[in-house]
């Protein structure tokens, strides 16, 4: 009788595969802040809601587990390690890389572009299920949503990327201001209360339409 051997899963699986469960997502979430560990992410009270009950040492071995597959889908990397008690503390870092300008990326492979584009999205997109599973994506009515289907020619194509270019320098400097602000408060003792937000903007030729 034949026995079916299971296949590697290809590289060219949907941007999401590795974003199948919520701890991974939580993971990629906390990721995108600052380098973690397992037991770090752990000791800080990362897990999502639902998983308090777990005693430290299954909450270790399911939670290293999750990073371990993050891992194997190139979603995270790990960039140190500490000895600890006879164990390896491995200390993990997203992929996402930094910002790219125009002439970088020009510059890159096709295949590296898709990479740095892949590892982007899926921080992107574990933070969104993030905040929709904790309920803070829909918290305030003034959330924005929305994209644009459209045709363009060489002309439009330039005048929407300078306008993502744009949008992007502002949401930066609105982002160094309220770093500022904090900073006075904290100075003065009167700190206006801050919460975590995350700013989006995608520009990107989409496949052609079947025309019938």
């Amino acid at each position: 009788m034949a026995t079916a051997t299971r296949k590697n899963p290809t590289k060219d699986k949907a941007v999401c595969d590795a974003l199948q469960h919520p701890i991974r997502i939580r993971i990629l979430e906390v990721l995108a802040e600052r380098d973690i560990s397992p037991i770090q992410f752990l000791r800080r009270g990362c897990l999502p809601p639902g998983y308090s009950h777990l005693g430290e040492k299954n909450a270790v071995s399911h939670v290293s587990y999750h990073f371990k597959v993050l891992r194997e889908a190139e979603c995270i990397v790990v960039v140190d390690t500490i000895p600890r008690r006879g164990s390896v503390e491995k200390i993990h870092r997203s992929k996402m890389l930094a910002l790219h300008t125009e002439e970088d990326f020009r510059k890159l492979s096709y295949k590296k572009r898709l990479a740095i584009t892949r590892s982007t999205l899926q921080m992107l997109i574990a933070r969104a299920d993030g905040a929709i599973l904790q309920g803070t994506f829909d918290k305030r009515p003034d959330r924005h949503l929305s994209w644009v289907p459209m045709d363009l020619d060489e002309q439009g194509w330039k005048e929407l990327t300078d306008l993502q270019d744009e949008t992007l320098e502002r949401a930066q400097g609105i982002k160094a201001a309220a770093i500022a602000r904090k900073h006075e408060w904290t100075v003065e003792g009167d700190p206006e209360e801050t919460f975590p937000a995350t700013f989006a903007a995608l520009a990107f030729e989409s496949p052609p339409v079947p025309r019938w």
